[in-house]
């Protein structure tokens, strides 16, 4: 039998005591309701949930809802409406359900579910004839594309649920491409010479770890000096991200990505990016093999790009960004927000 972690710990040592007792319907209810809120078609992703959205979701979820007689009642007594409400929303903080965070936007304390909180809900929420998706990354993708049909300028920080459904698109990549060789699962570690830095780094990567589920440690200089004994002196401290993934040849990952893509019917050839143009059926450009037109273009910049706040710019290279940058105008084109 596999050696696994204690859940009953910690904040978690009391996680199912919402759903047992008397109250255990609405514990029910207001989870329900609560995952709704958040992840429902009907959400409102530009806005977080305040305490008393939260009291005014599980008000309207606990309409008469039956207080079930069992052995080992909780001693409230018997409550109702707002009151009720509190209760639970109380109670699902102490369990390990909810959590309050700093929404930055609005400079007001906000509520959602815990990681755990999230993992359990969705079971909970889901019937067994629904199909199951992973919704990691439903909540960014919404308000992406919300702001792209309309227009606005604000952009928005890609979170770190993207970038997570990066990493999984990226290891189907490499396991196709046979390029697992090339990849070192041993993490990535950020090294920190002010000490008030790695504190900050250090709480941010608690909250993550909170948050998302993304595993890291944060280590003395000291105790990094002895697992790294070529460092000539011991830095303030650092952040070791565990499942992070680095390549000892990106070119070679590169390479095996292109015969990937050869190998499922696609061909590579050689040729100026700046002959590139825009026709009425698409674009064009001039290779070795002589001229080729497709619908759609893909510009892989590599280190030639630069960034701006949240998006992308193409470089002054043989005018091939005035030419683009006018195509863009004329097509309605948009900056991608980048992580």
């Amino acid at each position: 039998m596999s050696k696994h972690e204690r859940f009953f710990v910690g904040d978690n040592a009391n996680f199912f005591l919402p759903l047992n007792g008397k109250y255990r319907e609405c514990g029910y209810a207001c989870i329900h309701a609560l995952y709704d809120a958040l992840n429902g078609p009907d959400t409102d992703y530009r806005n977080n949930l305040i305490r008393q959205n939260v009291i005014d979701i599980f008000t309207d979820s606990l309409t008469e809802l039956p207080i079930l007689d069992v052995d080992g009642d909780l001693d409230e007594g018997k409550l109702s409406g707002g009151d009720l409400a509190r209760m639970m929303l109380k109670r699902l903080q102490e369990c390990g359900w909810v959590e309050t965070f700093r929404d930055p936007s609005h400079m007001v304390t906000a509520y959602r579910l815990t990681w755990m909180g999230r993992r359990f809900a969705a079971a909970l929420t889901q019937d067994d004839d629904e199909i199951r998706i992973d919704t990691q990354n439903t909540r960014a993708t919404l308000a992406h594309l919300k702001q792209f049909v309309d227009r606005q300028t604000h952009q928005r920080q890609l979170d770190t649920d993207a970038l997570m459904m990066a990493v999984k698109s990226a290891r189907g990549l490499i396991v196709a491409a046979g390029a697992e060789k090339l990849i070192a699962k041993e993490g990535l570690s950020v090294i920190y010479r002010d000490p008030k830095a790695f504190e900050q780094s250090a709480r941010e990567a608690d909250r993550i770890r909170a948050s998302y589920g993304v595993s890291s440690r944060a280590l003395d200089g000291e105790c990094y000096l002895k697992e790294e004994p070529a460092l000539k002196m011991a830095p303030a401290g650092v952040i070791h991200w565990e499942q992070s993934w680095s390549c000892n040849d990106p070119g070679a990952l590169t390479d095996s990505y292109a015969g990937l893509f050869i190998g499922q019917g696609g061909r590579r050839v050689k040729g100026d990016a700046g002959t590139l143009i825009q026709t009425k059926s698409g674009w064009s450009v001039i290779s070795g093999d002589g001229p080729i037109d497709a619908e759609q273009v893909v510009i892989a910049l590599g280190p030639l790009v630069t960034h701006a706040p949240g998006c992308i710019r193409i470089p002054h290279t043989d005018g091939l960004q005035t030419r683009l940058s006018r195509a863009f105008q004329c097509a309605g084109g948009h900056q991608t927000p980048l992580p």
